[in-house]
């Protein structure tokens, strides 16, 4: 077959989706930006056309058009459209094959609100066209599909895909860390986060162990995220072992620090908006963090309030309020034989997305439903 991918913002995703359909009587085609197509795994063969060597996204969509006329594509996967929806709609109206769109906003894309602004009226209008062309959607991850089908929101097939998947066995020398290394994922922005409970709660436990290490892996994004990251450089002057790290030329140095941290902190905002329409982590929208921490074997601590897969409960815990966290972070901290248990059963529970694994529950179906 030969299957393309379109993508212009997740590499970790696209990065399962190459892996899952990477067999030796496949063609991938990848239809993506610079920084997608540099990560992805160069041990992957695949061909792919690049939208910065265009000056305009409705040139990059046309010459897309072309490209998936002229390999002759058995389908396509539009893994992120978040952007442009009137140019991606002109470019899957006229595709003749198959097309698959992830859903990472379910309320956005499937249940948005009643609204009079114009702007908006206009996204929607596309969105609904894109998902009534669609021969399926993907979800990115299993607890979304009861509540899309008792929302009567999609009535074709549904699919999920991991956000990332477990590639390989991770090394046991982060058990020998001195400190308690604490690792806090993804971008700062100052939405996505409580960073005000993140950064108070970071100074009260420094002040009862001082033999922790916490770090923030991740991008710093906007006016907002810089604020932040000045507030974090301001507890380092104070004494606190606190770093920030990140690289965008690849994803060595986050793979890196991920592998050798002892516990993940996630300090989500379980609600949240996008383009104003409320989603709600856990339930309408995933986080990459819960499959980092999957991937690289960690536990983790977050948000009472978050709805997480039954496949990590036993390595994830969870906190009510700021003392609350204090107090479970302490402990884990004071009590090896807690965090030792709480790695092995996230390396156990890692095993449930091993690519293996994961093809296993979406292969042969996804493409026996698609091409049939």
């Amino acid at each position: 077959m030969n299957i393309a991918i379109f993508d212009l913002q997740h590499y970790e995703m696209v990065n399962v989706i190459l892996n899952v359909f990477n067999e030796p009587t496949n063609k991938l085609y990848l239809l993506s930006n610079n920084n997608i197509i540099n990560k992805c795994n160069q041990n992957l063969i695949y061909n792919s056309i690049c939208a910065d060597d265009y000056n305009k996204f409705n040139d990059f969509c046309n010459a897309c058009y072309e490209y998936l006329t002229k390999n002759n594509i058995d389908f396509i996967i539009f893994n992120t459209i978040d952007t442009e929806y009137k140019s991606v709609w002109q470019l899957i109206h006229k595709l003749k094959i198959p097309v698959v769109v992830t859903i990472h906003n379910i309320n956005t894309w499937l249940k948005p609100p009643f609204t009079l602004n114009r702007i908006a009226l206009k996204n929607y209008y596309y969105r609904k066209r894109i998902i009534n062309k669609t021969n399926a959607i993907i979800l990115q991850e299993e607890l979304f599909i009861k509540y899309v089908k008792q929302q009567h929101l999609y009535k074709k097939k549904i699919f999920t895909l991991p956000h990332t998947f477990k590639e390989k066995n991770i090394s046991e020398k982060q058990s020998l860390n001195e400190k308690l290394i604490i690792a806090i994922p993804g971008g700062i922005d100052g939405h996505r986060r409580d960073y005000d409970l993140c950064l108070s709660v970071i100074e009260k436990i420094y002040k009862q162990n001082s033999n922790l290490q916490f770090k923030f892996i991740g991008a710093v994004l906007g006016k907002l995220g810089e604020e932040i990251l000045k507030r974090i450089y301001e507890l380092k002057n104070t004494g606190i072992d606190i770093e920030h790290l990140y690289s965008n030329e690849s994803n060595k140095l986050f793979d890196t620090e991920m592998s050798n941290c002892d516990l993940v902190f996630l300090p989500l905002n379980v609600y949240t908006q996008y383009e104003g329409i409320t989603e709600i982590y856990g339930q309408t929208k995933v986080t990459g963090v819960l499959y980092d921490m999957m991937r690289f074997e960690k536990p983790g601590i977050v948000p009472e309030k978050l709805v997480i897969p039954d496949t990590i409960k036993t390595s994830t815990i969870k906190y009510t309020n700021e003392d609350d966290l204090i107090m479970k972070v302490l402990d884990i901290a004071n009590n090896k034989e807690k965090l030792n248990l709480l790695k092995q059963n996230a390396k156990n529970n890692s095993q449930y997305y091993t690519l293996s694994e994961i093809k296993k529950r979406f292969l042969n179906e996804f493409t026996q439903t698609i091409l049939n």
